[in-house]
């Protein structure tokens, strides 16, 4: 027996006896499935992003969001203006961070996703973003940096488009979770059916009509707002691209800036850093570099006094080893840990492994050598205390 479903949205019917668990099953249901799209395997659906990426990668830059504040205040702000800018916003890194990554063709994507998708094919091919990608291509700190121009990109779009890709995407929402509703009915007729529960079965049935017809109605609906919002965006395409491509310049000088600055100051990875940090204490830095004149300009100036007096014309030790002092996430096979080599003995685990090794997230040993830094690190003294002219400096 095929049941045939569907029916009207309204307020949910009092529900007793059997069906009351019913709805208790469907709640149930949800919650797992947020729960399953909590873990690190399935951070969120894949046709919700256009860029193709996988559940480890998009994790990585969860847990980066999550530690930046300023990040995750940015993905705040730009959820007001687009309901799915969260996803736009992991595309957007992965587009930086990989360099040139397969866009998915428009049959893996949701429909109201696919203005994202025009928005990341419009961006390929711009000179901007060529010149972009080789300050940006396996570096989280300018990929992170370059990330956050995003919502100006955003505010820069013409309103009236704007406003169709975001109300696009309402509908759309509200369509899947109609649909996830009505399969789960057609389960728990199936399971009553198949129990010959009769009195369960004509109610599942009676509900799962109703839902059915609003389905069919919301359907045709939200795929209209789609198509108004392709058509808007394709009305003002020279808009739009200009839109990125000031965006894209603006992040390209941003990263550049930002790297000079670090530099100047001695902090990073590598020969001629006294400073080892990682990215989330880089951008902290770099703001308040960028936010107080004072700090610039001693960057500026000490610029590590040109890098410790040209310290490869001092430095004879060849980096050939190392001594272990840490540990960090990359993709260099000679480093791996032994906890990741043994996971070359299973089949599935090695897969994994592989997958992140291409990504830079393996875990390898960090070595150092010793490195002759001339007459060693310049220290900057700064008197700001209230005995000197002007405001004090708060770092």
């Amino acid at each position: 027996m095929q049941l045939k479903f569907w029916s009207k949205w309204g307020q949910p019917k009092q529900l007793t006896g059997k069906t009351a668990n019913a709805g208790k099953t469907i709640k149930r249901e949800r919650e797992n499935a947020v729960l399953r799209r909590a873990t690190i395997f399935d951070i969120a659906d894949d046709k919700r992003f256009v860029v193709d990426s996988n559940e480890f990668s998009r994790h990585d830059f969860e847990m980066l969001r999550l530690r930046i504040p300023e990040l995750d205040k940015l993905r705040k702000q730009g959820t007001k203006k687009l309901k799915h800018f969260h996803e736009l916003q992991i595309d957007f890194y992965e587009m930086m961070y990989r360099g040139h990554p397969r866009v998915k063709p428009a049959e893996e994507v949701y429909k109201d996703f696919k203005p994202h998708k025009m928005l990341i094919e419009y961006c390929e091919g711009m000179e901007e973003l060529k010149s972009l990608h080789s300050q940006t291509t396996r570096n989280k700190l300018t990929s992170l940096i370059a990330t956050k121009k995003l919502n100006k990109i955003l505010d820069d779009l013409p309103p009236d488009t704007r406003a169709k890709i975001n109300a696009a995407q309402q509908q759309q929402d509200h369509l899947r979770d109609a649909q996830r509703r009505l399969e789960s009915l057609r389960r728990m007729w199936q399971e009553a059916s198949d129990a010959g529960d009769q009195e369960m079965m004509d109610q599942l049935k009676e509900m799962g009509e109703e839902l059915a017809a609003i389905v069919a109605d919301s359907k045709e609906e939200a795929d209209q707002a789609v198509e108004d919002a392709i058509e808007s965006m394709q009305d003002y395409e020279d808009e739009i691209k200009d839109a990125l491509r000031e965006g894209l310049g603006d992040a390209q000088k941003d990263a550049q800036d930002t790297q000079n600055d670090l530099k100047n100051m001695g902090c990073g990875r590598g020969r001629g850093n006294a400073r080892h940090i990682n990215e989330e204490k880089m951008i902290e830095l770099a703001d308040k570099i960028a936010t107080q004149p004072e700090l610039k300009e001693i960057a500026k100036i000490s610029g590590r006094m040109s890098h410790i007096l040209d310290r490869a014309k001092k430095d004879r030790i060849k980096h050939v080893g190392g001594e272990i002092v840490d540990t960090e996430l990359a993709g260099d096979i000679s480093r791996l840990t032994g906890s990741e080599i043994s996971r070359m003995a299973h089949p599935l685990l090695k897969k994994e492994l592989f997958s992140r090794i291409y990504d830079h997230r393996a875990e390898c040993w960090t070595k150092e050598s010793p490195e002759v830094l001339g007459k060693g690190p310049i220290v900057c003294c700064v008197d700001s205390s209230g005995s000197m002219c002007g405001a004090p400096i708060y770092w």
